[in-house]
């Protein structure tokens, strides 16, 4: 309410919001807070967990309390390395279940100390990919702009049963009655059957029973519902049961699955008639009467692994589906993007709900914003539509009245030669200097033995442990909020080693954190922190210069020296930078080798590039065939383990992907 009068959106998401048993200790019942946000919210981490009942408690409220906006914090602890199609994939399927705000996580104002291990990748200029997300955000921008106009259309109501949960918390069969809810989602979208959730306290102050051209309507706030779904049930509200006797009076469904709920009120009741019953099994048929959008292969059966968004407007009507590529029905936890290898190269779209004439259906290409008119026929019940659906494919088709600019017919390639290239090294450009990451050292603290080398990381906790304080992490103060005390200081030298099998050249650089704080020296000369020659990755890590004729062949020895603050940033890995090839010898010192010219098509690791994490340019000269009209190129890649891939012919770029 404050924001409102002061014209603020209040956003957020809650604490344990994606199963029914951690959001009944961490909040009571989510779907309750969301009606209070100007845009509701939730938090999608890792590419492994698929909250899709997190993202239907808080789309379910927004539909019925008109709000426009839903928000996902997303890309939370995915990698450094998730790929772009794993943005797109992630995007989507969130997309497809009704959220139009991707909060994108993170963008780093430093990496200083522990920062850089707060869940990256960051989406910044840290990324070598940053300068290319644009493929990302345009695709998605043009989505939005579509979908977010229109009023979202299901008709299937599925009553929430966190009150029943509340019944079991605390106990061994919490646990499983969060599958209860998985289940039942599982089957409607796997069946293509979208839905909305209904909570009951919610339901008791804004639901409301009337008829619409002789039909029974459920108004939950300012959305319709048809049918509803009840899961099996321990405990039901009095005015649940009021107000889906008015439902069914009126001549409205309700299904329910399981035995009826023991409780009502959390009062010990007994109901014996209890609705129509259904069952998992049977329930998609029962539900074919409400069924609006269709999605089938080849063999006449729903597709499972897909997902899809409706929306009607006064004049256009909107469908969105995408493929999330996973096997099977179940929409599984713990597989990741790459895992992911579903296809569909032939799909039947049904839309059964009663299309204007005169409407015709596009589709719409969000990479690209091109337009061309789909392959459909139309029909008494609606229209169909046959389109193909390629792994992480998504489709939006746009029903209009109004003729659209487009291409008549979706371009078809067919394949009529090839080239292969020959299975030998690429000559390559790195676009940025090779790296050693030094991260293990020898030390000694204060007069005492040198001690074995030790990973710094390690060390760091260990000296903090030995001063009595806590180590680094996730549960300490932030340095912003830390008080000044004062503590004692440490003297701490560390060696880093490394061999070389052949003398670097050009420029060469060590990068590393606050290196005033530091005495350096390269094979015992002097490296002096006041040569500052800017930064890499972020600026927090600055470059040092480093004298090639410092180095030499076989053993070389990196010493600094420090007095370590237990108020300080800690122990942090350095970084060697220039223009040589790594190889890393089992447990011995990495050793640097002459630069990589050339890589043979795979793994960078045991090609000298070990620690490399900027781009490559890849460069292959051929002969190109003579094209007719209406002929194209096409590059096929094989399977690759990188963000992106962006390919250029004759130096102009021709695509991402």
């Amino acid at each position: 309410e404050w924001c409102e009068k002061h014209g603020i959106a209040f956003t957020g998401h809650l604490l344990g919001e994606d199963t029914l048993s951690s959001q009944t200790s961490c909040a009571g019942a989510c779907m309750r807070f969301y009606e209070h946000m100007q845009i509701p919210g939730i938090d999608q981490l890792t590419e492994r967990r698929n909250i899709f009942d997190t993202a239907k408690q808080m789309t379910s409220i927004a539909r019925q309390f008109g709000r426009r906006w839903r928000l996902s914090e997303t890309y939370g602890c995915t990698g450094w390395d998730f790929p772009l199609a794993g943005h797109k994939a992630l995007g989507d399927w969130q997309l497809a279940l009704g959220i139009n705000i991707r909060c994108q996580h993170l963008a780093w104002y430093t990496m200083a100390g522990q920062a850089k291990r707060d869940y990256p990748a960051a989406i910044s200029w840290q990324s070598p990919w940053f300068q290319d997300y644009a493929v990302v955000e345009d695709y998605f921008a043009r989505l939005n702009v579509i979908l977010s106009q229109g009023q979202e259309r299901r008709d299937i109501l599925v009553l929430h049963p966190i009150e029943s949960m509340w019944l079991l918390n605390g106990t061994a069969a919490a646990k499983q009655y969060d599958q209860v809810i998985i289940e039942l989602r599982n089957r409607l979208l796997a069946q293509n059957l979208d839905f909305d959730y209904g909570d009951e306290e919610v339901m008791s102050r804004i639901a409301t029973v009337r008829k619409s051209a002789g039909k029974a309507i459920l108004q939950v706030g300012k959305a319709e519902y048809r049918v509803v779904v009840l899961p099996q049930l321990i405990t039901i509200r009095q005015s649940t049961l009021d107000l889906l006797d008015k439902f069914v009076a009126a001549g409205g469904t309700v299904l329910r699955l399981g035995t009826p709920p023991q409780y009502i009120e959390a009062q010990k009741a007994s109901l014996k008639k209890f609705y129509t019953p259904s069952s998992l099994e049977q329930l998609p048929q029962h539900l074919a009467s409400w069924r609006l959008v269709s999605i089938k292969d080849e063999q006449d059966r729903e597709i499972p692994q897909v997902l899809h968004l409706l929306r009607e407007g006064k004049d256009f009507i909107a469908l969105f589906i995408c493929n999330t590529s996973f096997e099977g029905e179940n929409f599984p936890d713990n597989v990741t993007v790459r895992e992911r290898i579903t296809e569909n190269p032939l799909v039947e779209i049904s839309l059964e709900t009663s299309i204007p004439e005169g409407m015709l259906p596009y589709l719409f290409n969000p990479e690209d914003g091109s337009i061309c008119v789909a392959e459909h026929q139309c029909h008494a019940e609606g229209i169909k539509i046959i389109a193909s659906l390629p792994r992480f494919g998504s489709l939006l088709f746009i029903l209009s009245s109004e003729k659209l600019l487009a291409r008549r017919e979706p371009d078809i390639l067919e394949c009529v030669g090839s080239i292969s290239f020959p299975d030998e090294p690429w000559p390559i450009r790195c676009q940025e200097a090779n790296v050693l990451v030094l991260d293990r050292a020898k030390y000694r603290l204060g007069e005492g033995k040198w001690q074995a080398a030790q990973d710094l990381l390690h060390l760091d906790c260990q000296i903090r442990e030995q001063q009595g304080e806590l180590p680094r992490g996730g549960q300490m103060t932030q340095p912003w909020a830390q008080q000044p005390v004062s503590k004692p200081t440490i003297p701490l030298e560390l060696e880093f080693n490394f061999d070389c099998q052949a003398l670097p050249a050009g420029p060469l650089f060590l990068a590393l954190e606050r290196p005033r704080e530091w005495q350096i020296a390269l094979n015992g000369r002097a490296v002096s922190p006041d040569d500052d020659c800017g930064w890499w990755v972020d600026q927090v890590l600055r470059k040092l210069p480093l004298e090639p004729a410092a180095f030499r062949l076989g053993r070389n020895s990196l010493l600094l020296k420090t007095n370590y603050d237990l108020n300080s940033f800690g122990l942090e890995s350095l970084f060697l930078l220039g223009d040589f090839g790594v190889q890393l010898v089992g447990d011995d010192y990495p050793l640097l080798q002459p630069p990589v010219r050339s890589l043979q098509i795979g793994d960078w690791v045991p090609q000298g590039l070990p620690f490399y994490a900027g781009n490559i340019l890849y460069e292959r000269e051929f002969l190109a065939p003579q094209l007719s009209i209406g002929q194209h190129l096409r590059l096929s890649l094989p399977d690759y383990r990188g963000t992106a891939v962006k390919v250029y012919l004759n130096d102009q770029p021709v695509g991402i992907r």
